[in-house]
């Protein structure tokens, strides 16, 4: 049985995770490993520096030979620029939160275990982020058909008292943030890229500062849009919501991404303009209700359920 988090001392850091993070070849699963055997406490970490992997292990044979010599050779000397690092970007509008802090959402530790991010970085109200939500994702490309259903379900959230949820990209994504928005209601926008590298539209940083968007990511705030970052948030997505729409989805798109780790969480997954695709992917999706009242009713009924945990690590493996 691995060592319980809250069993080590010390809150977690948000520079030591940020160390750990920038280590090479090291993944989300690795670092979590750590975080749980060590805790959070620096102070715990510094005195294995230099130590001979064969030492580390002996000391703690729960971890793996990759592991101990991460820890033993930790990049102490980067501290005080991750630190710096940290502290600009929260001038700048950007915080971080990490897994085990107060405010960093129970969700993902519930639904995602080992794949939780060590460490977030937002925008907006935090508090967004543990509220109860569904998300709505699909096509870049959509049609007015599309388009229509995106609305109809950003709006049917909304007036179901859910934060809309979803991944900021052109297309579907957008008009299920802009519809909650336009709405009255709030959204969650999960970005594969540092959120300082964003320029926002007016209505939206106006809904920032009105508490009713949150942008929320796992890259560091400078970091620039990358593949293997659009595939990872389709996971933190998911996690969010207790029922995923997915409007108009491609055979490979990051929709059915998010529709698998929802079905692997538990979560309730509509679709609409998904029937061209294989019937492996089309099993995934329940009917999109074409009546206002339905619609409210069936996500209204998702919305209510509580959240289950799902078995760590559910879904695709990631890193």
């Amino acid at each position: 049985m691995s060592p319980r988090r809250e069993e080590n001392a010390g809150t977690p850091s948000a520079p030591l995770v940020l160390l750990l993070l920038q280590r090479p070849g090291l993944g989300i699963r690795s670092a979590n490993r750590l975080l749980d055997v060590f805790g959070g406490d620096p102070a715990r970490w510094r005195p294995l520096a230099g130590w001979p992997i064969a030492r580390v292990l002996a000391a703690h044979p729960v971890l793996t030979p990759h592991q101990a010599e991460w820890v033993a050779q930790m990049p102490w000397a980067e501290w005080s620029a991750c630190e710096e690092g940290l502290r600009k970007a929260e001038a700048d509008g950007v915080r971080a939160v990490c897994r085990g802090q107060e405010g960093y959402p129970a969700a993902f530790d519930a639904c995602l275990g080992a794949d939780a991010p060590p460490l977030l970085y937002h925008t907006g109200d935090l508090a967004l982020a543990s509220a109860v939500a569904g998300a709505v994702v699909g096509t870049r490309s959509p049609s007015r058909n599309g388009l229509r259903a995106a609305g109809r379900c950003a709006a049917s959230l909304v007036r179901g008292g859910a934060v809309v949820v979803s991944g900021a990209a052109a297309g579907v994504d957008t008009a299920a943030h802009e519809t909650a928005l336009r709405d009255g209601g709030r959204s969650v926008a999960v970005f594969p890229q540092g959120l300082l590298t964003l320029t926002l539209p007016d209505p939206w940083r106006e809904a920032v500062e009105a508490g009713r968007l949150l942008l929320l990511s796992e890259c560091p705030p400078h970091a620039g849009w990358q593949t293997h970052a659009a595939v990872a948030r389709n996971r933190l997505i998911a996690a969010l919501a207790r029922a995923v729409c997915v409007v108009e989805p491609r055979k490979m798109g990051g929709s059915i991404q998010t529709a698998r780790h929802a079905a692997a969480q538990g979560r309730a997954v509509f679709g609409a303009g998904h029937t061209r695709l294989p019937q492996a992917v089309r099993s995934l999706f329940r009917p999109l209700p074409e009546d206002d009242a339905a619609l409210d009713a069936a996500l209204g009924a998702e919305l209510a359920k509580p959240v289950v945990p799902s078995a760590a690590g559910a879904g695709d493996k990631l890193f």
